[in-house]
């Protein structure tokens, strides 16, 4: 039953078209649970991989502030890549090769006009993100209690201290030096143009 509680507190922060986009509930204990999100409904394969529960999605469109109430930043998002060049940033990276793990690591942003750098320090090596526009925009950190499963949040916390927004990419291979994490989401989607989408939990559960 551990797989059904993500039908219950799953609310998921889209910021696509219909696409179909497959789901993995990484953030809750128990079997690896997948489906696809297609017209604002999650659909999750039961146990039996016959029966399935649906839950409602709301998409958050792109230009649409999203902020908590608790949130008073200035900043309308998805902020554009341009946008970030200076500022500090929390930059979350999804190797293909182990979707499981993401790592989190902040710095200051330069946007080259192709990819996005995020430094650490002035001695680092900067983490390129690269891809479409769309990928590598930043989202409020005020989402991040509800992206991010209680276990891990403080973790998270710490190392976006200061953000100004945050930045989740799918990349080739891990970078070097960043806080690794295994299964730290409630949810994680892939999206139209390898857009990751991060699904939206209730901290409290």
């Amino acid at each position: 039953m551990n797989g059904f509680r993500l039908g219950f507190f799953i609310y998921a922060a889209v910021m696509l078209s219909n696409m179909p986009a497959l789901v993995d509930n990484g953030g809750v204990d128990g079997p690896t649970w997948s489906g696809h999100l297609r017209g604002g409904s999650l659909s999750l394969p039961g146990e039996d991989n016959t029966r399935h529960v649906y839950v409602r999605a709301r998409r958050i469109e792109a230009g649409e502030t999203m902020t908590s109430r608790a949130d008073t930043s200035t900043h309308k998002f998805p902020m554009k890549p341009e946008s970030l060049d200076g500022k500090r940033v929390l930059l979350i990276v999804i190797p293909r090769n182990t979707l499981q793990t993401a790592y989190f690591v902040a710095g200051i942003a330069s946007w080259t006009g192709d990819e996005l750098q995020v430094r650490s320090s002035s001695e680092a090596a900067p983490v390129v993100a690269k891809g479409a526009r769309v990928t590598l925009q930043g989202f409020d950190p005020a989402l991040l209690p509800r992206l991010i499963i209680p276990r891990y949040y403080h973790q998270v916390a710490d190392v976006a201290k200061g953000a100004v927004a945050c930045v989740v990419i799918f990349a080739p291979t891990a970078p070097v030096g960043a806080l690794a994490l295994r299964a730290p989401f409630f949810g994680l989607a892939s999206g139209k143009d390898d857009t990751v989408v991060l699904m939206q939990g209730d901290p409290g559960i």
